[in-house]
């Protein structure tokens, strides 16, 4: 969305308003009243999965540091194997040009430590996307239930769908995009898909 209205109709509360924002749902606007309501709203899940989002945190920037060590530990490596080669520890200049097993196996161990701990990096990084994903889905349906102000019961009905209820995948699509369940990057990824 490019430009914030001054004044419009507020997706929550539908009260006519100035200053509207995007909210949760990034193609609805909402007012500064249910944005304050929105931010106030919690859940057991979400406080999980918030712990959870820092740990994650937490966890890359450890990862992040034996990363940065694990990778100047290779640079040594390498550089230690090329020095004992040219001053003629592993037979260097006069006894040939291949470096000892011993300089090549601390290398290699260099060179395989630095790579799995960049992959454990990689790995806490898509979970930590994951997690925000999840923590978006939970924040909407919170907002859901506190606006729509449904029990819980009724809320889990019109929630849910029945087996064989939509013979339409774009349908299934549109009330999943609906619940929260995928963004709108992904709804409109798996459309093409499905077109």
């Amino acid at each position: 969305m490019s430009a914030i209205p001054l004044y419009g109709k507020c997706y929550w509360c539908k009260n006519d308003q100035k200053y509207l924002k995007p909210g949760i749902l990034e193609d609805h606007f909402q007012c500064s009243d249910c944005a304050t309501v929105i931010e106030g709203l919690t859940s057991i899940k979400l406080k999980e999965l918030y712990s959870l989002e820092q740990n994650n945190y937490n966890k890359i920037s450890l990862l992040e540091k034996l990363h940065s060590e694990a990778s100047t530990a290779s640079s040594r490596a390498k550089q230690k194997k090329y020095y004992d080669i040219f001053t003629g520890v592993s037979g260097g200049i006069l006894g040939g040009i291949n470096p000892t097993s011993d300089t090549q196996h601390l290398e290699n161990v260099a060179n395989q430590n630095e790579r799995s701990v960049e992959l454990t990096l990689m790995d806490t990084k898509q979970e930590t996307i994951r997690i925000k994903n999840l923590i978006k889905n939970e924040k909407i349906y919170l907002v859901k239930k506190h606006f729509f102000n449904l029990d819980s019961s009724e809320f889990k009905k019109i929630n849910s769908i029945e087996s064989n209820e939509f013979e339409d995948p774009v349908k299934i699509l549109k009330v999943r995009l609906a619940k929260g369940e995928i963004t709108l990057e992904e709804f409109n990824k798996i459309k093409e898909n499905l077109v």
